[in-house]
């Protein structure tokens, strides 16, 4: 085997143990909770579009939304709400949720994942929760009534990790 292929050979397969490290990384964080954030098999289909506003469900790994959590630079967690653009089926918001934040809100435009998050909200049971207030609401992100309370803001966390505000002052 050549060396070009001999590294192509092992580039695929470090990626195949990736992705497999993210799917028993999700299902564990789902199974401890007694939820559903990870994608099915047909969601992992990029072809896939129920609706307009789909894009492709990529759940935030478990620990990479930890770190950017723990990163955030803020005194008191329960002086902010969490908004969580993007929600999809509310991995992060359940999450942020081991936090005390005042609330944490989800804001998604596709309605089948809002619904799952629904379900999620209701079947949610964790030891480690400290957030009393999670909801989840169905809208797009420029119709979303922002509130006025100081805000820590996440946009799909997954794909833009820069964009994972710092504690703002404000909506």
């Amino acid at each position: 085997m050549s060396d070009p292929t001999r590294a192509a050979t092992w580039q695929r397969a470090r990626r195949r143990a990736a992705e497999w490290a993210a799917r028993v990384e999700g299902a564990w964080f789902d199974y401890r909770r007694h939820i559903v954030t990870a994608p099915t098999a047909e969601e992992r289909r990029s072809q896939r579009r129920p609706s307009d506003d789909w894009s492709l469900y990529i759940p935030s790994r478990p620990a990479s939304a930890r770190a950017a959590l723990r990163a955030l630079p803020m005194r008191e967690p329960r002086d902010y709400t969490l908004i969580d653009i993007g929600s999809g089926k509310g991995r992060v918001m359940f999450l942020a949720a081991e936090y005390p934040f005042r609330r944490i809100v989800g804001v998604e435009s596709v309605r089948e994942l809002h619904s799952v998050t629904e379900r999620n909200i209701q079947l949610y049971r964790h030891r480690a929760r400290r957030c009393p207030w999670i909801e989840a609401v169905h809208a797009r992100a420029q119709d979303y009534a922002w509130p006025a309370d100081p805000l820590v803001n996440s946009w799909s966390a997954q794909r833009f990790p820069a964009a994972w505000s710092g504690a703002n002052s404000g909506g």
